[in-house]
């Protein structure tokens, strides 16, 4: 019913650049620890899914979104070696992956320490006070989420992480078997990717001396966006389901593990990960989508649960939508999460 489609939609990102420099900004941007950023104008699109989506839930509702100004986001996700850069330490599962795979095990509040350490921000230490009242936190409110809705939490117990299988007395569904195989089909090409995607340092952008930049997650909104880069369908790069192992690290191609970032294709806008790989916080509250349209959208309701987005290599296919939604405690770590910033001009 009048839904405006993204006034950006573009197979590459020369439109981005071009946007950028009229507006006076970099197209790219590396920082002194070198996470990369890349510009995104303000624009228009539809958020949500369609009506007839897959695996569409009630949250979803579609909606238009005007962004009325730009935004710097990072290309990956924040990374071990960025993190560790900044933070001296890596709390990641998945050290043994390596310095380029994706940071995890990080909560929403850890993550806004590596955000307040980048704006020089000092933060006073929690209170004996404090702390007692993190403890004393029940796991959900009453009337959120059930846990099947809430990715898994390292709780000091295994947890079985390999893909369902007939040999489990669970039934392989026809999605899994599409996966299953579109990642044969996919072997090589992916095996290209592998050996040829990864960023090399002569890729590095100059910093951009001349501003001064302040760090923070994404709105929901702004993530989304980035995600579709000018799409309105299930993935950033279209429909197909079985073109996904070429763009996503997921229950079914990612040998339960994380990756290293920037491995698999990026969208048409740039951005490398955005579905799977892991979960990625965004700055809002849970909130309830409007439902007819909204300008620069933030979830600031007075709820505690906060917005994960992109899915993560423990979960299927689907719950890597670009409109698919999770939330969790912002004090919660987890071995599905990690983060990528935004970047706006002091």
């Amino acid at each position: 019913q009048g839904l405006i489609m993204t006034a950006l939609k573009t197979d590459h990102t020369l439109k981005l650049d071009q946007l950028a420099w009229e507006r006076g900004y970099t197209p790219s941007y590396s920082n002194e620890h070198g996470m990369r950023f890349t510009y995104v104008p303000e624009g228009e699109f539809v958020m949500g899914s369609r009506s007839d989506e897959s695996r569409r839930e009630k949250d979803e509702n579609a909606f238009n979104v005007t962004l009325t100004e730009g935004f710097y986001m990072m290309r990956t996700e924040v990374t071990q070696r960025e993190w560790s850069n900044v933070m001296a330490a890596n709390p990641s599962v998945f050290d043994d992956c390596g310095f380029d795979c994706p940071v995890e095990m990080v909560s929403w509040e850890d993550a806004q320490g590596l955000i307040n350490a980048l704006n020089g921000v000092v933060v006073a230490d929690k209170t004996a006070e404090d702390e007692a009242t993190d403890a004393a936190e029940p796991l959900a409110p009453e009337g959120d989420p059930t846990e099947e809705s809430i990715p898994p939490a390292m709780d000091g117990e295994a947890v079985d992480q390999s893909p369902a299988t007939e040999s489990d007395g669970e039934p392989i569904t026809e999605e899994e078997e599409l996966a299953a195989a579109a990642n044969e089909a996919a072997a090589e090409v992916v095996t290209a990717i592998l050996e040829a995607r990864a960023l090399t340092p002569a890729e590095l952008e100059p910093v951009e001396k001349e501003r001064t930049m302040s760090y923070q997650f994404p709105t929901e909104a702004q993530w989304e966006y980035a995600c579709r880069a000018g799409e309105h369908e299930l993935f950033g790069y279209g429909h197909d389901l079985w073109k996904l192992p070429s763009y996503a690290w997921y229950k079914e191609n990612a040998r339960s593990s994380t990756h290293a970032v920037a491995v698999l294709k990026p969208n048409s806008w740039g951005f490398y990960d955005m579905h799977g790989n892991v979960w990625e916080w965004c700055q809002d509250n849970k909130w309830d989508y409007p439902l007819n349209e909204a300008t620069n959208p933030a979830g600031r309701r007075a709820d505690r649960l906060k917005i994960v987005r992109g899915g993560s290599w423990y979960y299927d296919a689907m719950s890597a939508r670009c409109a698919n939604r999770y939330y969790y405690l912002p004090a919660q770590a987890n071995y599905n999460i990690g983060l990528r910033l935004v970047a706006t001009p002091k």
